[in-house]
This record gives structure tokens, sequence and C-alpha cells, in this order.
């Protein structure tokens, strides 16, 4: 089944919708606190060892959980590290089964 293609309005409307959905209170002066994001979403960012081989991080089939490679992991300051982390939320925002196209589960 081939993915559904989203226009640029469609992603930033998911992208408000969950922010205004799961955002209060996520901010640190200027900056979102992904990870706070993320859990408070119900998912659980995990570190995995020696996944850089096939991949930075990857959202398994069963629903609750980010995996993401111990290395970024532990260099959790790094700005790669907030992006890898952002954009599996994205993958679960817009491929997952049971997100809307409001970006909201369902």
């Amino acid at each position: 089944m081939p993915l559904e293609s989203h226009s640029k309005e469609n992603l930033e409307e998911i992208a408000e919708r969950f922010l205004q959905d799961h955002g209060a209170g996520k901010r640190d002066g200027r900056s979102l606190m992904v990870e706070s994001l993320i859990e408070s979403f119900g998912y659980t960012i995990w570190q995995f060892p020696g996944l850089s081989e096939i991949a930075e991080a990857y959202v398994p089939a069963k629903p609750g959980y980010i995996f993401v490679d111990e290395d970024q992991y532990l260099n959790g300051a790094s700005f790669r590290w907030r992006f890898t982390i952002t954009e599996e939320l994205a993958h679960i925002l817009i491929h997952c089964r049971g997100a809307s196209k409001a970006g909201q589960v369902v």
C-alpha cells in the first residue's frame, strides 16, 4: 500500500494541531522540549546499541516506542539528537495507523 502524499499546508496543519493539543507546558524559553512532548504523547525513547548500522532511529510496529541509536542517545544535547527524535515523531503523526489528518490519535 503506497504512502499517502501530503501537501506542505497539510503537514503544517498536522504539526500545529498536535502542538495545540500536546504542547502546553513543553517549552523551555524559546525551545520546544521535544523529549517531554514525545513522552507525554505516550512514547518512550529507547537507546539501541548499534542501530546506526541500519538507521539513526526508527519506530517499531508496536506503538509506544521510538528506538534511537545509543551514540545519539548518549550525546543527547546535540542538535542531531533533537532532529532525529522530532523526525520520528513526525513519522508517527503522518504515517502511523490511528493518526488522523488533524494530528490526533483516534
